[in-house]
């Protein structure tokens, strides 16, 4: 009986150093340190693409990491060809009669964008979001248009005029009534069948502006916008660091 007893005293001391000795278990991150982000946007009824790369973090998690918002960063070209841009002026715009056409061939643009991000998990590899830009820049070289007057400016006595040179406005900013410069907001479904690699696609709304040195028809309009519902497709690159 006593023998029993030191065997089982013996065998429990062994136990609880080798599980001492064991290193403890390694729980894997569910949260991305961030993403990296490529996509592919286009709009069936007009020749438009756009292509773009962006980093985006989550910065705030609630309901148990389900609801997940942040900021990033991303750069698009945008290609049009022979695609309208009308009058961008906010003022302008609440009136048909006001609306004139800047009418280019060609032309493209380059912008970067701060912009928020805000994502629903439906499930661990399946989840819902919508992304916006808020703040950046857009640069690229100038082209030749032609000025088109809308009723307004007919009325005024204004006719076409070939010789216009437009250039891609250069600031960015969002706005609920007058948004300005090139922007871009997505919704979106994100899958993701592996944890460093995500699949994503859905809408895309691409804003693209154009100024001018000079005002043209009735009510001088400078800038000229081009704005519209598109899809897109992407792949998500996650960055995980682990110990």
């Amino acid at each position: 009986m006593r023998r029993l007893f030191l065997i089982s005293l013996l065998v429990g001391l062994l136990t609880n150093v080798q599980a001492q000795n064991e290193p403890p278990e390694t729980v894997l991150k569910k949260i991305p340190d961030y993403r990296f982000n490529v996509s592919y946007a286009w709009r069936p009824s007009q020749p438009i693409q756009h292509l773009e790369i962006g980093l985006n973090k989550d910065l705030l998690n609630l309901k148990q990491d389900q609801i997940r918002l942040g900021l990033g960063v991303r750069a698009g070209i945008q290609d049009n060809n022979g695609v309208p841009f009308t009058t961008a002026h906010a003022d302008l715009k609440k009136s048909d009669g006001n609306i004139d056409t800047l009418s280019l061939d060609r032309v493209q643009s380059f912008a970067f964008n701060f912009y928020a991000n805000a994502e629903y998990y439906l499930m661990e590899k399946l989840s819902v979001g919508m992304n916006l830009d808020l703040l950046g820049f857009t640069a690229g070289q100038e082209f030749d248009g032609t000025f088109l007057p809308g009723s307004a400016s007919r009325q005024a006595g204004h006719t076409s005029d070939n010789t216009v040179t437009a250039f891609p406005t250069s600031s960015n900013a969002y706005s609920s009534q007058n948004s300005k410069g090139s922007l871009n907001a997505q919704l979106f479904v994100r899958f993701e069948p592996f944890r460093r690699v995500g699949l994503r696609g859905g809408f895309s709304y691409l804003f693209q502006e154009f100024s001018t040195e000079n005002g043209y028809g009735a009510n001088e309009a400078y800038r000229f916008e081009n704005n519209g519902l598109g899809f897109f497709i992407g792949v998500t690159f996650n960055r995980i660091e682990e110990k």
